[in-house]
């Protein structure tokens, strides 16, 4: 006994649906995949990257801080803080030279080293 037309239209939906489904959960496992490896990428990567570029503005933070405070008190302590805190900069722009891999990137890197308020001493500007 053959399958009748109504069981065999039911039977191919559910095959049809199956096989969409199935389509379906490929695709998201096949997105979920690009997406894990796209946040390991930033993981590894970026994050050192952003945490390095976070602390060379506190210490430019704290470098402007104390090339305010020796320009009012002219005491040398505080330009011996600011001299501390040029080489710490230079030293945190090194750490990120290391870590930024993009053209662009290193370009905007190499023009910061040549900012004028980075190299000269308060003192100089006087």
């Amino acid at each position: 006994m053959g399958l009748s037309i109504f069981r065999r239209i039911v039977l191919t939906s559910l095959i049809i649906i199956i096989v969409v489904m199935a389509g379906v959960n490929l695709y998201a496992l096949f997105q979920l995949r690009q997406l894990t490896v796209v946040s390991a990428n930033m993981a590894t990567h970026h994050y050192p990257a952003i945490e390095s570029a976070n602390r060379l503005l506190t210490v430019l933070s704290a470098r402007l801080n104390s090339d305010k405070k020796y320009l009012a008190l002219r005491d040398a302590t505080f330009l011996q803080h600011v001299d501390e805190e040029v080489d710490e900069f230079h030293r945190g722009l090194q750490s990120l030279e290391t870590l930024e891999l993009t053209p662009s990137g290193m370009q905007l890197l190499e023009e910061t080293k040549h900012v004028p308020l980075l190299l000269e001493a308060p003192a100089q500007r006087v």
